[in-house]
């Protein structure tokens, strides 16, 4: 009797600890997918105080990543595409515009961002600017192809 008391209290605990699962939606890596338009939605700001937040974007601007390794962005008023290569965590944007310079950081016309996503927003944290504070740019899918 002891021994099928403890079997049961044994299959119970055992369905009850597998059954758990988090509510969070994963994104394996081989299924993510760049392609779509993605807009800006939230920055990451540090006001030097140590207290860091994620404040809302109204109307932020938007890429749109193709199949082909193109894009298109209405980030800047005087390049809007460009080629891109994303290699693990890091998302290359290379825009194709002759002379295009926007006089951020140490670039011209090549931005390389570290990249991570999570369900269906990506975090972009430029490796061009000096974020000592910390920053970064939330854009979440609107458009999926």
């Amino acid at each position: 009797m002891k021994k099928i008391v403890l079997i049961v209290l044994f299959t119970l605990s055992s369905l009850l600890f597998y059954s758990c699962s988090k509510n969070e939606e994963v994104i394996e890596v081989s299924d993510f997918s760049l392609e779509g338009t993605w807009e800006l939605v939230e920055i990451y700001r540090d006001s030097g105080n140590g207290v860091s937040t994620w404040d809302s974007v109204d109307e932020g601007y938007e890429y749109t990543f193709f199949a082909d390794g193109s894009f298109q962005s209405n980030r800047f008023t005087s390049c809007f595409s460009g080629n891109y290569t994303l290699l693990g965590d890091e998302l290359k944007l290379i825009y194709d515009c002759p002379g295009f310079n926007t006089q951020l950081g140490n670039t011209e016309d090549t931005f390389i961002e570290t990249i991570s996503w999570e369900a269906n927003t990506i975090i972009l944290v430029p490796t061009y600017l000096d974020c000592t504070e910390g920053c970064g740019w939330k854009f979440k899918k609107t458009i999926i192809p």
